[in-house]
């Protein structure tokens, strides 16, 4: 049995010292006094054009296998096993093979789009920025050149230069130009700003920072930002800030995407392999930027909606990867298949928050959602979602070190916050007052609880059930109404249908502005609750805007205490961590943050994978 923990670190106290750093770089300095930062390390990205041979290894104390010389495949391959000895050389060959809940229900990262969907297309497109791959124990770290190959800062802070690549193309063939960033970050602003009626993941990542976007020439993109902001970078690099092509948009229109895709990764989608209700698959695209990856002929999912069939596809190496809450009982699985698989474990970074409809009653008064806030049992709730998976109760800042320690940790909150502790006797003291305060008693008032998603094993049909549960003990009148995860959506975001609900996501980087753009600030993408709060958007906006660390984590001490008086509409329940079951077969997996991060161009399977 072999267990293999992922630490996702995030560096950021080097973004905060960006404007600094940039100018000890060196570089050209042109009228806004920018100076210019990062360049590709070739070493690690360039592929031989016949294979390569290494020099005798070093003993290193892995048990990596010592030779006098060593033949790789390509420069990249060489460059991975040095950084990771203990994996083997990468092979290229082979398909990667995975499970979906579903078929994609849409494709188009211009609108509203799954963050299971998201997962799957992740490898198709490209950011402008991506993570720094390092090695070993499945890390990511830093920022590093993705489509941008290098980008320079204007000493205000407050425009950013980047200059593109000159050698990506669409898998359609058509070269990407500034034209095409142009063209798909004027889409999330304008969705940010509410000029259009679309609701991208990226206008939570690219909408809350940049104002204006210039293509002075073909390979150069020009961000102008409202404010200085040291997390810029992370936020391009998000999962969900891809570019897509201006001659689609152009041409085909916003609605093709939802059926059709054309991006630069390392993986195309395959139209002609997706049967609907059975599986889908992307293959290599052999165009692709980095040289030499991916190393993958393509990756093939297979739409599997029941845990008891997912175990059976996953022991039988019908499928290399699987959530570990997916398939039950993970050391009874261990215990029966050993060294063939392995568990990959981290903090993660999957909120689940249960959300109010405030433009309802009775959670259009303030006073009903404090006295709420005060009364859900989380540990209950997270008892129920996780599954037996890790993951940890806190508030919207979670405390521990995978996204820098800035929350309260739930032993403090124990202590001095009645909505955390185990004796429920204060909370209910003081819910029995707002409750009078407001006029309001709960008994006979309907509610409808609804769950994005209708499957009795996910986490938001689980957590819907323990809602209603929990209202229904309050004294409402609770329908429980578990719904497909698109129609949930459509009556979420239409405010009609519903009182509340329990929400679930996934990070695509581990830090609090992730979350305050997306979920909690006025226009984040998810937050459906219709609450319009100016004290959470100017300290969200503080957050973002902060230049030094000691700034940001005082805003971010004062939101998360403006939170715990219960005044928002989305109460946070708890962190999900990763925790994945693998063949051993598979070899180079990397998560950022969460499952979300599945980019998988430097993923291999060797030789004792069914598919080669």
């Amino acid at each position: 049995m072999k267990r293999r923990t992922m630490r996702a670190f995030i560096f950021f106290g080097a973004l905060l010292m960006l404007l600094s750093l940039v100018a000890a770089c060196g570089g050209d300095d042109d009228d806004n006094g920018t100076t210019s930062t990062t360049t590709t390390d070739s070493s690690s990205t360039t592929a031989a054009a016949v294979p390569t041979t290494a020099a005798a290894m070093a003993d290193t104390g892995s048990d990596a296998p010592a030779m006098d010389a060593m033949e790789f495949p390509s420069a990249v391959a060489e460059s991975q096993y040095n950084l990771e000895p203990d994996e083997g050389v990468p092979q290229y060959g082979g398909y990667l093979q995975l499970s979906a809940g579903e078929d994609p229900r849409s494709l188009n990262f211009l609108d509203n789009v799954s963050a299971g969907t998201g997962g799957v297309l992740q490898g198709v497109y490209d950011r402008l920025v991506i993570w720094q791959f390092e090695g070993g124990e499945r890390t990511w770290k830093e920022i590093a050149p993705g489509i941008a190959d290098s980008w320079t800062v204007s000493d205000s802070g407050t425009q950013w230069t980047f200059k593109l690549r000159d050698d990506v193309v669409f898998h359609d063939g058509t070269p990407l130009t500034s034209a095409d960033v142009k063209a798909t970050y004027d889409h999330y602003v304008a969705s940010a700003a509410g000029e259009i009626d679309f609701r991208p993941p990226a206008r939570s990542y690219v909408g809350p920072f940049v104002e204006t976007v210039e293509a002075p020439d073909d390979y150069t993109v020009v961000l102008n930002l409202n404010a200085p902001a040291a997390v810029l970078l992370q936020n391009l690099s998000a999962a969900w800030a891809n570019i897509v092509s201006k001659k689609d948009i152009d041409e085909n229109g916003l609605e093709w995407f939802v059926t059709n895709s054309n991006g630069t990764g390392p993986f195309q989608w395959v139209p002609d392999k997706w049967e609907r209700g059975v599986s889908f698959e992307l293959e290599k695209n052999a165009n692709y930027w980095q040289d030499g990856l991916p190393y993958l002929d393509g990756k093939r999912y297979t739409i599997i909606s029941s845990s008891s069939l997912l175990r059976a596809a996953f022991e039988t190496q019908a499928i290399d990867v699987t959530t570990a809450a997916g398939v039950g009982n993970v050391d009874e699985i261990l215990g029966k298949l050993g060294d063939k698989v392995r568990v990959v474990e981290g903090p993660g970074g999957s909120p689940a928050w249960v959300m109010l409809n405030v433009t309802k009653p009775p959670f259009d008064d303030v006073r009903v959602r404090q006295a709420i806030y005060l009364l859900i049992d989380r540990d209950e709730l997270a008892s129920k979602m996780l599954q037996g998976a890790p993951g940890f109760i806190g508030t919207w800042f979670e405390p521990n070190t995978f996204s820098g320690g800035y929350g309260t940790s739930l032993d403090e909150l124990r202590q001095s916050d009645p909505s955390y502790m185990t004796d429920k006797t204060q909370a209910i003291a003081q819910a029995t007052q707002l409750f009078a305060a407001a006029g309001v008693d709960p008994r006979g008032i309907e509610l409808t609880v609804i769950s994005r998603g209708n499957s009795p094993t996910a986490s938001t049909f689980l957590g819907g059930q323990v809602l209603s549960q929990q209202l229904s003990e309050v004294g409402f009148d609770v329908e429980f109404s578990a719904q497909e995860s698109l129609a949930a959506v459509e009556a979420l975001k239409s405010g009609e249908g519903w009182n509340a609900t329990v929400y679930t996501s996934a990070l695509p980087y581990p830090a609090p502005e992730s979350m305050l753009n997306r979920y909690l600030s006025s226009t984040g993408q998810r937050n459906y609750s219709g609450l319009v709060d100016d004290t959470i958007d100017t300290l969200a906006l503080s957050i973002t805007s902060a230049t030094s660390e000691e700034e940001r984590r005082q805003n971010i001490t004062a939101l998360e205490n403006y939170l715990r008086e219960g005044k928002n509409a989305m109460f946070f329940v708890y962190f999900g961590g990763v925790q994945f079951l693998e063949q051993s077969y598979v070899h180079g997996r990397r998560f950022v943050s969460s499952w979300f991060a599945q980019y998988d161009e430097r993923t291999w399977v060797d030789e004792n994978s069914p598919t080669r």
